[in-house]
């Protein structure tokens, strides 16, 4: 599809177009006869190197497909994505805003062809077989479904004409269609929000926890109703939730198994994982200690061998002369640890046929004289030399 011309949500929208947002994104995915869990409307804006980034505007969840189905790795992808931005041109959403080009990923085949994309390879990973990005003048709208969907050219005319609308705050809704109640974020708009620190109650809730509404009384022990928050304690009550959301969400995607949903054994797996860590660090580091201490014990006796055998080939004289191909050999050391039996063994390493030899004993001084007979890859004498020193 031809790329469309771009124009952007300030950061600083209201209430009221996030509200007709998510009513157009609840009648989109209601209105179909195919099934959609969620709907995302990732908004265009420039982050603070001036770069165009994707992030999340609005979204609705669907949920349960007649009660059949199980959805907490869907609804967690999808309260996941709530954290997620992505740079124009980069991975599925990215390229789809950049050249205004609609995409649908449905079946293996398609996603395996995208396997490199972070957002197709975390999609299928929770369940998601039918992924969707529709080039919006604004953003890009992602649809998802568990389901496998050839391409419907009907639904993406559908969605631009209800985002394209004249008026986007006055009309979220142009067919009349009679929306259903939001389990997720229903249940999220009748919370009630406590300004006290976070209770017993919260270690067990699912996530996401409940996020509360400006101006809604607070209850005090004996069940009478209090005065209202202030609209600016209310305001820093719902950013504390939704900071501490974040980092529940940071927390359950470092920890590979969680055993719940609920925040008190999210907080139980991590301790588990990291004394786990801790465990393997330990391990490590004392199989590093034994291999350097093995390694230095190694070099150590290395450097010994060759201060001996430096020492020995000091104390040993070599001396060559070739004839033809004959060589006389004479070899002058000391008289210790079998001076005649090394120069034979070496004399036989390097394949040399003895013509003759004679051996004397001088005031601790071993003299030996060899005559052999030379191979033909040893005709110096100096080729010579060296390969008998380095085998002595």
């Amino acid at each position: 599809m031809k790329g469309q011309s771009r124009e952007f949500i300030d950061s600083g929208s209201s209430s009221v177009v996030s509200n007709a947002l998510q009513q157009r994104l609840q009648f989109i995915v209601q209105s179909r006869a195919e099934w959609w869990v969620y709907a995302i409307f990732w908004q265009a804006r420039k982050d603070s190197d001036s770069r165009m980034t994707l992030e999340y505007g609005e979204g609705y969840f669907r949920g349960k497909e007649e009660q059949r189905m199980s959805v907490n790795d869907m609804e967690w992808f999808y309260r996941v994505s709530q954290t997620r931005s992505y740079v124009a041109g980069d991975g599925v959403i990215g390229c789809a805003f950049s050249s205004g080009v609609d995409v649908w990923l449905s079946g293996v085949n398609e996603f395996e062809m995208n396997e490199c994309d972070d957002r197709a390879r975390e999609a299928r990973s929770h369940g998601i077989h039918t992924l969707v990005c529709v080039s919006m003048p604004r953003g890009i709208l992602e649809l998802g479904s568990c389901h496998v969907l050839a391409l419907d050219y009907g639904l993406l005319q559908m969605a631009k004409s209800v985002f394209e609308s004249q008026n986007n705050n006055l009309n979220p809704n142009p067919w009349g269609l009679a929306l259903l109640p939001n389990p997720i974020t229903d249940k999220d708009a009748t919370a009630k929000v406590d300004g006290s620190s976070t209770d017993s109650s919260d270690a067990d809730a699912p996530f996401p926890f409940a996020e509360g509404t400006n101006n809604v009384p607070r209850r005090s022990g004996s069940g009478r109703a209090r005065e209202p928050l202030p609209i600016n304690h209310v305001e820093a009550e719902r950013q504390r939730r939704e900071k501490l959301n974040q980092r529940f969400y940071a927390l359950r995607s470092a920890v590979p198994n969680v055993s719940k949903m609920d925040k008190a054994s999210l907080l139980s797996d991590a301790v588990d994982y990291i004394n786990e860590l801790k465990a393997k660090i330990h391990h490590l580091e004392v199989a590093l200690e034994s291999n350097a201490y093995r390694h230095k014990q190694e070099a150590a006796d290395h450097v010994q061998t060759q201060t001996s055998a430096s020492a020995t080939t000091t104390n040993m004289r070599v001396e060559v002369k070739i004839l033809g191909t004959e060589a006389t050999i004479r070899v002058q050391s000391l008289n210790v640890n079998h001076p005649s039996a090394r120069l034979m063994d070496a004399l036989r390493d390097i394949n040399l046929q003895i013509l003759h030899a004679t051996m004397s004993n001088i005031k601790e001084i071993m003299l030996q004289d060899i005559v052999v007979r030379l191979p033909h890859d040893l005709m110096t004498e100096h080729t010579l030399q060296n390969a008998i020193l380095h085998r002595l």
